[in-house]
């Protein structure tokens, strides 16, 4: 069980740079971005943001503002998911997120 959450980084990671019609990154990853585990919440959604970063991927993007920013999560998902955002859209000059993290209710 323990291993879970490090294979989503992994997955991540390996997953950088690549794009492809089949995104296996975003598929694995994504399904556990509303987990009740803390710890693989975590991990797939830093996996996401190493996976897809500099990329600006819109899926991405409205995945977890709908299911992180705007949910009632801890703090330290949404910052983890903050920081998933920031590495994906780097570069981007991309303001929209950053008001919707700030807006958190």
């Amino acid at each position: 069980r323990p291993l879970r959450p490090g294979a989503a980084l992994a997955w991540g990671m390996i997953s950088s740079g690549i794009s492809r019609e089949m995104e296996a990154a975003l598929v694995l990853l994504s399904e556990h971005v509303q987990t009740e585990d803390q710890n693989m919440r975590a991990s797939a959604i830093f996996g996401l943001g190493l996976g897809y970063a500099g990329m600006a991927r819109q899926e991405v993007l409205e995945m977890l503002l709908s299911g992180v920013v705007e949910g009632q999560q801890r703090m330290e998902i949404v910052s983890i998911a903050a920081m998933a955002l920031g590495l994906i859209f780097c570069g981007t000059a991309r303001r929209q997120f950053g008001a919707d993290l700030w807006r958190r209710e």
